[in-house]
């Protein structure tokens, strides 16, 4: 009975070992996509530009603030901008062309305080989709 009590305890162990120790290899977590050059530039571009409406705003330069919104627009609508294709992705996009269109708007029409709520806006719109792309990777 002895004998058979250890050879039952040998085998848990050995089971036992195996079971924690698996085939010895950590599963690899899969490969998050990653930023290329192109989409690097264009983000710093976009971080320029949004730099630039903000001392534009400081100083109440409307022009200035119309002319760097619309330059987002346009860095916006290079194909190489879109990060993730899904439909979170595309509302936090959708939300910082709304936005900017408005700022836009909001600067041809001298309107000051409403041009700062859309950079305001613009700006958690960025803020939003940055945090969403980061957990997304």
């Amino acid at each position: 009975m002895r004998q058979s009590l250890r050879i039952a305890l040998l085998a848990m162990l050995v089971v036992g070992a195996v079971i924690t120790r698996g085939d010895g290899q950590n599963p690899k977590p899969p490969d998050k996509p990653k930023i290329d050059d192109k989409m690097k530039e264009l983000m710093h571009r976009k971080l320029e530009h949004s730099q630039k409406i903000l001392e534009a705003l400081l100083t109440n330069d409307l022009d200035k603030t119309a002319q760097h919104a619309d330059e987002l627009l346009k860095i916006r609508k290079d194909p190489n901008f879109r990060a993730i294709k899904t439909k979170e992705y595309d509302i936090f996009s959708g939300e910082f062309l709304i936005t900017t269109e408005d700022l836009i708007k909001a600067a041809k029409n001298r309107d000051l305080e409403s041009a700062k709520l859309q950079y305001l806006g613009m700006t958690m719109a960025c803020f939003h989709c940055h945090t969403y792309t980061r957990d997304y990777r």
